[in-house]
């Protein structure tokens, strides 16, 4: 069994129409001792060999946007 994080406890992205792409953040801190989904499969992809190049969901998602820091921290502030 694998608890999960609540949606509002996770990290994401969301696509409301073709070509625009959203951030969605966590609300909150994890309540339980719980992982989130794609935390758990970008472990398991390394574990096998096939490290995609981010531990986590957040940094897998900053690295799939390609933008500086600044760009990054102004979506969080707009999510």
């Amino acid at each position: 069994m694998l608890p999960d994080h609540t949606p509002l406890e996770s990290w994401g992205e969301f696509t409301p129409r073709a070509g625009v792409t959203g951030v969605m953040q966590p609300v909150v801190s994890p309540v339980y001792n719980t992982r989130a989904t794609g935390d758990v499969l970008l472990a398991s992809s390394a574990r096998l060999g096939h490290d995609l190049g981010a531990s986590t969901l957040r940094d897998y998602a900053r690295k799939a946007h390609k933008v500086d820091d600044d760009a990054w921290n102004s979506a969080l502030q707009k999510a």
